[in-house]
């Protein structure tokens, strides 16, 4: 995705969060601020209509994240002809939190205060920071997360976050990933597909996986060092990371986008 079309892709994004806040508004006055949910569902995705137009169905995966899955429907099909998904990790303070037992070991209560067909949040707190994720589709081909993070401490904060992208083909299709200067690449010939994950931010380090045991040992060790590509079968695994400043009393605001297309985009 060239430059003009991924700042496109950006003002769209924008224009989505317009019925993301209108959601909240409702949300808010339909339930009252002590009742939470799981955090754990499926978006609508008006696109989609199996076997006709199967744009994917858009469901959560652990612990915060959504994903497509493609291809997959009623008639006992065994694997799905593809799967796309974006995740959050977050580096702070020596914890790393990206696992389910992650947020176990450290006791931290994993909810979801927002919980439409249109939207799904991820809310946690963790030493004085109180973390929100809104994921949301735009328009047929567009992932979105809205990252807020609040700092209600009197001392400023560094937060590193993370932002996984993973493409997964049940056949042993070529997948690969290529670092760019605003944004990152996984693609797939074979699968006429094309992901690209960006940011409102710019990255501190992106790199490239073939198992997601190495993307949680990175979090952990909130490694910053990049490559520029991966080659591989199957699966791969593409994380952007950013380092945010949070000043006492003030909040972040970061809005992650996984973009799909076919290879002649």
């Amino acid at each position: 995705m060239t430059g003009k079309y991924w700042i496109l892709a950006i003002a769209i994004v924008i224009i989505a969060l317009i019925g993301v806040v209108l959601d909240m508004k409702r949300m808010s006055t339909a339930y009252p601020e002590r009742i939470y949910f799981t955090p754990h569902g499926i978006l609508q995705n008006p696109y989609h209509a199996w076997p006709e137009a199967p744009s994917g169905v858009l469901r959560s995966t652990p612990a915060m994240g959504f994903e497509w899955v493609v291809g997959w429907g009623w008639n006992f099909v065994p694997a799905p002809k593809y799967t796309a998904s974006l995740k959050i990790g977050i580096s702070v303070d020596g914890r790393s939190f990206y696992k389910t037992e992650d947020f176990v070991r450290e006791r931290v209560n994993l909810y979801s205060k927002l919980h439409s067909k249109n939207v799904m949040s991820y809310d946690w707190q963790f030493d004085g920071l109180a973390f929100s994720f809104k994921f949301f589709l735009v328009k047929e081909s567009s992932l979105a997360c809205l990252v807020d993070i609040k700092n209600d401490v009197a001392t400023e904060k560094t937060i590193t976050l993370h932002a996984i992208g993973r493409l997964f083909s049940s056949k042993p299709y070529s997948v690969s990933g290529l670092r760019g200067p605003d944004s990152l690449v996984l693609s797939s010939p074979a699968l006429d597909l094309v992901l690209t994950l960006g940011s409102t931010e710019r990255s501190v380090a992106q790199k490239f996986a073939r198992m997601e045991s190495e993307i949680e040992e990175w979090i952990k060790n909130n490694d910053l060092t990049s490559m520029e590509k991966i080659e591989t079968l199957f699966l791969a695994y593409g994380m952007m990371s950013f380092e945010l400043e949070v000043p006492a009393g003030a909040e972040k605001k970061v809005v992650l986008v996984l973009s799909r297309g076919d290879t002649r985009t």
